[in-house]
């Protein structure tokens, strides 16, 4: 009766809370959780191949690099050897010519003039106002002095010897240019205003083995005149001192040159 009055009373439960579950947590038939195996194995493989392949691209390209550096080093060489070969040739006939003239000069110093034979007297008056400088000009030395990429040449011994270089053809450009100053400037002229030499001889080119200019009917009169003067006997011997410290300059800076080229010849091969 009193149920049917007020009627019947649900009882209402609760609903349970959500349980919150991790990403990587799952769970089990009976409720409790289970958490998945890391794959170490996998994982490390992976990061060996990784770690690997990036090695291997920076392995390649320090390869590729270190071969277009000795590709650019033995173009500098092949460069370097051609100069010093050429330096070379130039020295030594230079060096030649210098002690065939100071052998000249101190014959004619050492004997009166009517005792000088012709040959000597002819070839000293012509080679008196040759006097030559060597060039100092730019090469492949001087280009790679000049761009900082002197390590590019591996050998410590030829770059330290290429580093002084310069200062010994500065050394010897100096006294070459002390003589030529001395010969243009006051023994030319003193010669030309006594009509020597007779502009008879034609050019020489020493670079074609002509040393000197003879004439075919002897030295004119003039030349053996030229050297009964006090004065010009006197610049003659000047030269004359100059010319054996110009010759010995020349001579080491061609075996310095030569040494250049063997260690350049040995860096090649390696």
């Amino acid at each position: 009766m009193i149920r049917a009055l007020f009627g019947t009373r649900t009882r209402v439960r609760p609903a349970p809370s959500p349980r919150i579950i991790s990403r990587n947590r799952h769970p089990l038939a009976d409720g409790r959780l289970l958490t998945p195996r890391i794959p170490w194995l996998r994982v490390f493989v992976e990061g060996v191949v990784i770690v690997g392949s990036i090695l291997l691209a920076f392995g390649i390209d320090a390869w590729w690099e270190g071969r277009q550096e000795r590709e650019e080093e033995r173009e500098v060489l092949e460069g370097l050897r051609v100069e010093f070969m050429t330096v070379i040739e130039e020295l030594e006939l230079w060096a030649g010519y210098h002690r065939v003239k100071e052998s000249l000069a101190t014959q004619a110093i050492r004997l009166e003039p009517d005792e000088l034979p012709d040959a000597v007297l002819d070839s000293l008056v012509s080679a008196i106002p040759i006097a030559n400088v060597i060039d100092r000009g730019g090469g492949p030395l001087a280009a790679l002095l000049a761009s900082g990429r002197l390590e590019l040449i591996r050998s410590r011994e030829l770059r330290e010897l290429l580093v002084r270089w310069p200062d010994r053809l500065e050394d010897m450009h100096t006294n070459e240019l002390s003589m030529r100053n001395f010969i243009w400037g006051t023994m030319v002229p003193y010669m030309a205003t006594r009509g020597v030499p007779d502009g008879r001889c034609e050019g020489i080119d020493l670079y074609a083995g002509e040393l000197f200019c003879l004439h075919s009917e002897g030295p004119p009169a003039s030349y053996r005149q030229l050297l009964e003067y006090p004065e010009f006997r006197s610049q003659l011997a000047f030269v004359q001192s100059l010319l054996p410290i110009i010759a010995v300059d020349q001579e080491r800076a061609r075996d310095l040159a030569r040494e250049f080229v063997s260690l350049i010849n040995v860096q090649l091969r390696g």
